[in-house]
């Protein structure tokens, strides 16, 4: 009887991943297809940052989670951000309101 159970376990298990869907594409395969599509590119000035692992890398992770933005690089040093977009998806408008609303309006950006 133990051993009937462990089968039919087995099989119930080993089936349901044959009927999965195609694997998706690669992390690399998705991030070079947005590269691809960003057309724009702005330079930012960024304040209100007051560390590179919280403040800038909680921004870059916004931005670049922002629909339409293909590529972002915040520098807390220099306090300025480089953004790829591809402008029929967003605007640089949009992209400077993902910014200042993050952390209760802390930061705030405009063009260099």
């Amino acid at each position: 009887m133990k051993n009937l159970v462990l089968s039919f376990l087995f099989i119930a298990l080993t089936s349901c991943g044959q009927a999965s869907a195609p694997s998706p594409e690669t992390s690399e395969e998705i991030e070079a297809a947005k590269i691809v599509e960003s057309n724009t590119e702005i330079r930012l000035k960024v304040d209100g940052m007051v560390c590179a692992v919280g403040c800038a890398g909680v921004i870059q992770e916004a931005i670049a989670a922002a629909e339409g933005v293909g590529e972002c690089r915040v520098d807390f040093e220099q306090g300025r951000a480089l953004v790829a977009y591809d402008s029929l998806q967003t605007s640089s408008a949009e992209i400077i309101s993902v910014i200042e609303e993050l952390a209760d309006g802390q930061y705030s950006a405009s063009h260099i």
